[in-house]
């Protein structure tokens, strides 16, 4: 026991050393010389203090016509508010609830004695059998608001009847079904927050529900991100428009599993407006975040302690880059959460035990299966969301279900994993081995046949191979991006190196979870850097990893040291959640204004370029005859055209060269695009870089400088962006 007291007093040590460290280093921002600096400028900050921040300042709001423009596609039958994007994020929750609960009813309940447990994976297997569904009803055309709202109508009927039959029958299985269901245990849950004798604290409770909050409500708002703009929300936008889910060889990242935008389509057709449908699908996303901090809770109290678990949340909740992605509508956060879905499910399997040296239980075959199922449905949605999903996640499963069904003699769990995972995560492959002839298309190209991907020149694969693969062997290539994401990142959580460095000294002593998060952790960072080109992002999937394990190694301390040790440990959270809301504040949220009406920034010029602002401005009532005849816009160089409501032709950088072969044969041929936008800004960006840039495009921006042909409406100060029309 002293010996134990002595560590844990060490290890509280540890945490201030190491907290001390992460507040002394540089940041990026230059008016800053450590985040010490920033903390206690950022505290002192009166315009911080008063909420300044959540407006949208007035430069960089558009002209009035501008804003009637971008008002004037609104074709939904709900009006663009922060209400309407709620209710259809509230109606695609229940389905998704409804539909993970009547799958669970068909697999007779398992994870019964966890109810917390059982509704967070309820929920992620309704999510997962509606992205299947989308992706399967989307390849036959059959992208149908009718349609949906009568799925989405007739499952939560469903469930709705199941419970009413409950109620008056009045039968004892389902009472006790309904008396343990998870949701009404998480109901009561932050209902005991409030009671004067909970166990739980209700502070940290209070902080992980603010970071929560962070997380959701920027969401609802339009896109700022690039990659989101350009294939996150811009692909199943095009699905939408045109009513099925196809090939886009002009956009190779739309071409890669859309497992987690499908869930976005099914908001555009509930909402029967592709803009409106994207903010609620967004915000659907978004809820990613407090879905993985109460299923990190449940497995702190089922595997640790409740306090473990709570400690846990608030480790994953004040991570910045976790909040930042959800706001921006990134889908890492999603890939994330079924990565720990997976691995919860992984654990009931794993503490499967025989009941006797020859014998199989019946009931231990049957929930073997049962849980090898839902396996399946977690494993094949991750890598249904990105190609990594079904290397570090779904490989790994497979072979742990392999080596545990070989144990206890049973193949009927591998087999129904296996088939799971194909139904769930095999729609984008299969359309890509239809569509594209490769199923993971664009990589493995030469294995599938193809000397080149479709939409792919030698010159652009041979750029995206340079961009994609591996940055490097040299030691200073492979520990700076570890360094950037765990301590000089200005998005790195101060909370992890604390965590790493107790883990260290407590590794002894720390329960086999904990320990095995932190394998699986670092396992994942080697493949990482392996296979990936190492961006930060990339990294999400370990943050609730490090989180479980963070949450055992500080429950053990508090368990061990002195009410004033205690205190230092609580203060360090405290002040580590104080520092990520700061830096979330701070710089991000004021390019968002949160409090501003969605059609002021959906105009606003920060989210068009420059090109298409002043095309607006120039012509917007021919704009609006384009979208009735079916004529397009010519955009060369941007590809982040989400917000653009007119039908246009662009291309990302690395399909530039076939796009510009196009190009050129439109502008010489006898009817060429009426307007044409040349972003030359951005065409310099990718050149000056490894993504590069076609090299025809200099003999296609020629053509456009023909005065009997094309007539440059607009031109910048800077001769950076150009508006063609062509001579009537």
């Amino acid at each position: 026991m002293k010996s134990a007291g002595f560590l844990s007093t060490l290890g509280v040590g540890l945490c201030v050393v190491a907290f001390s460290a992460f507040f002394l280093a540089p940041m990026y921002q230059p008016m800053f010389s450590n985040r010490l600096t920033f903390l206690w400028s950022c505290l002192l900050a009166s315009d911080i203090l008063s909420f300044n921040w959540l407006f949208l300042p007035e430069e960089w709001r558009a002209s009035e016509t501008v804003k009637a423009f971008f008002d004037s596609f609104n074709t939904s039958f709900l009006p663009i508010n922060r209400w309407s994007i709620l209710l259809i994020v509230t109606i695609e929750a229940l389905w998704i609830y409804s539909l993970g609960s009547l799958i669970f009813r068909f697999l007779k309940n398992p994870l019964e004695e966890s109810p917390l447990l059982r509704f967070c994976l309820t929920c992620l297997t309704g999510a997962a059998a509606l992205s299947a569904l989308t992706g399967f009803l989307g390849l036959i055309g059959c992208l149908q608001s009718w349609l949906f709202w009568t799925l989405a109508a007739g499952t939560i009927l469903t469930l709705v009847w199941k419970i009413r039959d409950a109620v008056l029958l009045k039968s004892p299985q389902i009472s006790c079904e309904l008396r343990e269901d998870g949701m009404c245990n998480s109901v009561r849950f932050f209902r005991g927050l409030t009671h004067p004798g909970s166990p739980y604290c209700l502070l940290p409770t209070a902080l992980i529900a603010f970071f929560c909050l962070l997380a959701v409500l920027p969401a609802m708002t339009p896109p700022f991100d690039f990659d989101v703009r350009e294939y996150h929300l811009e692909s199943v936008k095009e699905f939408w428009l045109s009513g099925r889910i196809t090939a886009l060889p002009n956009n190779a990242y739309a071409n890669m599993p859309l497992g987690a935008e499908s869930l976005v389509l099914v908001s555009m057709a509930l909402s029967g407006d592709w803009f409106l449908g994207a903010l609620a699908g967004k915000t659907l996303l978004s809820l990613s975040v407090p879905l993985t901090a109460l299923l990190l809770f449940a497995l702190g109290e089922k595997y640790l302690s409740k306090r473990a678990g709570l400690i846990a949340a608030l480790i994953y909740v004040s991570a910045p880059l976790i909040i930042r992605n959800a706001q921006f509508g990134m889908i890492d956060d999603v890939l994330t959460m079924y990565a720990l879905a997976t691995a919860a499910v992984l654990l009931e399997i794993v503490n499967q035990r025989l009941t006797t040296e020859t014998d199989i239980s019946p009931t231990l075959a049957t929930r073997n299966s049962q849980l090898a199922t839902l396996l399946g449905a977690m494993a094949g949605m991750a890598s249904a969301i990105k190609y990594p999903g079904a290397l570090f996640v779904a490989l790994p499963c497979f072979i742990v279900t392999f080596w545990k069904s070989s144990r206890l003699r049973l193949q009927l769990p591998v087999v129904t994993f296996l088939l799971t995972a194909l139904l769930i995560g095999g729609v984008w492959y299969l359309k890509n081995a239809i569509l594209l002839g490769n199923p993971v298309y664009p990589l493995c190209s030469s294995l599938f046949g193809n000397e080149f991907p479709v939409g792919f020149s030698a010159e652009s694969y041979a750029r995206w191979q340079t961009v994609h693969a591996p940055h490097g062997w040299a030691w200073s290539a492979i520990y700076k991006p570890i360094v950037l994401f765990f301590y000089s990142s200005d998005v790195a959580s101060p909370l992890f190196l604390p965590v790493l460095a107790c883990c260290i000294l407590f590794w002894k002593r720390l329960p086999d979870y904990a320990r095995w998060s932190l394998i699986y952790s670092s396992l994942f960072l080697v493949g990482w850097h392996v296979t990936t080109h190492r961006i930060e992002r990339f990294l999400l999937p370990v943050v609730p990893f490090i989180a479980l394990a963070g949450g055992a190694v500080f429950d053990v301390i508090l368990s061990n040291v002195s009410v004033w040790m205690g205190r230092v440990l609580k203060g360090v959270l405290a002040l580590g959640a104080a520092y990520s809301l700061l830096i979330l504040a701070y710089p991000f949220l004021g390019a968002f204004g949160t409090f501003d009406t969605i059609s002021e920034m959906r105009s606003s010029p920060l989210r068009l370029c420059e090109g298409l602002t002043q095309l607006v401005t120039l012509r917007s009532e021919e704009l609006l005859k384009m979208k009735d005849s079916g004529e397009r816009v010519l955009l060369i160089g941007d590809a982040a055209v989400f917000d653009w409501p007119v039908p246009i032709d662009y291309s990302v950088c690395f399909n530039s060269d076939d796009f510009i072969d196009s190009v050129t044969s439109k502008l010489q041929g006898d009817n060429p695009p009426k307007l044409i936008v040349v972003n030359l800004s951005e065409i310099n960006r990718y050149q000056t870089t490894e993504y590069g840039y076609s090299s025809k495009v200099k003999a296609a921006l020629e053509l456009l400088d023909n005065p009997d042909r094309f007539t440059p409406i607009y031109r910048s100060e800077w001769m950076t962006t150009t508006v063609y029309e062509l001579k009537q």
